[in-house]
């Protein structure tokens, strides 16, 4: 006897060819790709912006690079942090110095 349940469903959405879909799937991945290159250029853009203020700047970097600035004064990371942001080193101590204080004020 004979089951009247397909044990896999058709995989292809009905009137369009196995040729389509895979057409259709490649021109959305390459929308999608387009548009997170150009969220990345506009952020790369924004970054070392002197109109944002250096905490902006930093929290750009962070969000860009998935990293936070680390609070160590002398890590190498504030090296490529500063000539990312256009900021200076003091500028980036600065703002350590900023989360360092905010963190012993919270409770």
């Amino acid at each position: 006897m004979r089951s009247q349940f397909r044990t896999f469903p058709t995989p292809f959405p009905r009137g369009q060819t196995p040729g389509e879909v895979i057409r259709e799937h490649r021109a959305r991945l390459a929308v999608e790709e387009e548009m997170r290159a150009t969220r990345r250029r506009l952020e790369l853009r924004e970054q070392p912006l002197c109109r944002n203020s250096p905490a902006t700047r930093i929290l750009v970097w962070e969000k860009m690079h998935g990293l936070r600035l680390s609070l160590n004064t002398a890590h190498p990371i504030l090296r490529m942090a500063a000539a990312a942001t256009s900021l200076t080193i003091e500028d980036l101590r600065q703002e350590q110095r900023a989360r360092i204080g905010a963190h012993s004020r919270s409770p």
